[in-house]
């Protein structure tokens, strides 16, 4: 063969090899060629990022909001729990799946609130009233009907005060009449101190089987509590509740609702028309110008319900660790009130006479068996009082002997069984003064609610009259303290 042959024959073996080999990778393993009608060369991809058109977006595994979505806070939990704070679940739900719940009487329960960080991821606000009317709460809820007395004066909760009125449709817009109702609606919603706030865990107010309180959804963070007193009684039928909530940031979330349903009251049989008899004697002695509970501090407690009768309910989450206060003012008589609040010879009452429906501690029958303030002293543990049910205001040795119990536990600033004048009140006012909580009142006995006097869980009557120096009794006063 020629040199030229041998040339060509060689260029030929590189050609045949490279296009059998322009097929296959470093690994052997064939890359699929892209066809092209032309030989124009093809542009190749750089670094630089090409804008996708919309169209083409994949959804993402994540849901994001749309265009309008609260991304506030979620109601992690919206319901009414009985007024021990126990759970109850609904009786059904409405078309649209709107839990109901319903309830014998208009009042006696309580509402609960539940919250969570929505797509926010912020902490949920805290507050259930602001004091200058100048915005909604961050709890914002709302009744399709009148509450109580429908009284459009705002956060009137005291037991003189009024209810809350309608906002319905539903409507959050932040008008100055939505604002005052919202704000007197949700103000009623308090921790365990009594101010206008949520809690934490450790102040849930919904009681579990178990006997601990708990949050209901362990997801939630805070949780909101209001017990219904007549004051803002539900009507009879169904009431449309929506609850949404803000965070610190600002944000608000989605809308929760719920139905109460209060049913209707029976009809009572007819009473037989009793024989009219001589109206009693009315007592001339010393009135009750106050009766109620403080906190440990001395801060007044205010009654979170009042009975068919005007009774005030007071609530604690405990038995011990806060005040019971009396104050008194003349009668008709015109007399001081006497001060002693024991006869250390047991032959008659002292001048506090007071009762309880149920034992008080562990209901010991020794009299003014109180563990002593002074260091060392004896007895370090005290003994309770034992109930006086049904209520027996006669002159028994039993009776007079229950009564000293009780009474001894009020004391002076210096520890001796009186009562105390001017100058020297246990009650703390909102000016920082000490002083009565009535402004009626000539004198005031204090008692501090310690383990030893420890009230029960439930409802306890306490009865209390007073006698002036020449004898005189006035009439009597009753309240309720329900311990949760």
């Amino acid at each position: 063969m020629t040199e030229r042959g041998v040339r060509l024959l060689v260029v030929w073996s590189l050609l045949g090899g490279l296009l059998v080999c322009g097929g296959c990778s470093g690994d052997d393993e064939p890359i699929p060629f892209v066809s092209s009608p032309t030989f124009t060369p093809r542009v190749v991809p750089t670094n630089t990022p090409t804008v996708v058109p919309t169209a083409t977006v994949l959804p993402s595994a994540t849901p994001t909001p749309t265009v309008g979505t609260p991304i506030g806070p979620r109601v992690s939990y919206f319901a009414v729990a009985r007024a021990d704070g126990a759970v109850i679940d609904p009786v059904g739900t409405t078309p649209e799946g709107v839990p109901i719940f319903t309830r014998p009487s208009g009042s006696g329960f309580y509402l609960v609130v539940e919250g969570a960080p929505g797509i926010s991821g912020a902490p949920v606000g805290l507050s259930t009233f602001r004091e200058d009317l100048a915005s909604l709460p961050d709890l914002q809820i709302v009744a399709s009907r009148p509450l109580g007395d429908g009284s459009p004066a705002v956060c009137d909760n005291d037991p003189r005060g009024g209810g809350v009125p309608a906002v319905n449709p539903p409507d959050f817009a932040a008008s100055p009449e939505n604002i005052a109702a919202i704000n007197d609606f949700a103000c009623r919603f308090r921790d365990g101190e009594g101010h206008p706030s949520g809690v934490g865990p450790a102040d849930a107010c919904t009681l579990f089987p178990s006997g601990d309180f708990a949050f209901v959804n362990q997801a939630s963070t805070v949780q909101f509590c209001a017990q219904v007193s007549r004051l803002f009684a539900f009507p009879e039928g169904d009431t449309v509740l929506t609850v949404r909530l803000r965070d610190v940031l600002g944000n608000v979330g989605p809308a929760a609702q719920i139905v109460v349903r209060v049913l209707p009251t029976p009809t009572p049989p007819p009473i037989p028309t009793a024989t009219p008899t001589r109206p009693a004697v009315e007592p001339i002695g010393p009135v009750v110008t106050y009766l109620g509970i403080a906190r440990a501090d001395g801060t007044l407690v205010e009654p979170v319900d009042v009975t068919e009768d005007g009774t005030p309910v007071y609530s604690r989450r405990g038995g011990f660790g806060f005040f019971l206060i009396v104050e008194g003012a003349p009668g008709r008589s015109g007399k001081p009130v006497s001060p002693r609040t024991y006869q250390p010879d047991l032959l008659t009452f002292p001048d506090l006479q007071i009762w309880t429906s149920r034992d008080l501690g562990n209901g010991s029958t020794e009299v003014c068996d109180r563990p002593e303030a002074r260091p060392g002293a004896t007895p370090a543990i005290g003994g309770g009082v034992p109930a006086t049910s049904p209520l027996d205001f006669a002159l028994t040795p039993e009776n007079i002997a229950r009564v000293n119990d009780f009474a001894c536990r009020f004391r002076d600033g210096q520890d001796q069984p009186f009562g105390r004048l001017d100058g020297e009140q246990c009650v703390l006012l909102r000016s920082g003064d000490y002083g009565f909580a009535s402004q009626e009142s000539q004198i005031q006995f204090c008692a501090m609610v310690d383990a030893a006097l420890a009230f029960p869980s439930g409802e306890t009557q306490i009865t209390v009259r007073l006698r002036d120096v020449d004898g005189n009794l006035g009439p009597p006063r009753t309240m309720f303290v329900r311990v949760l």
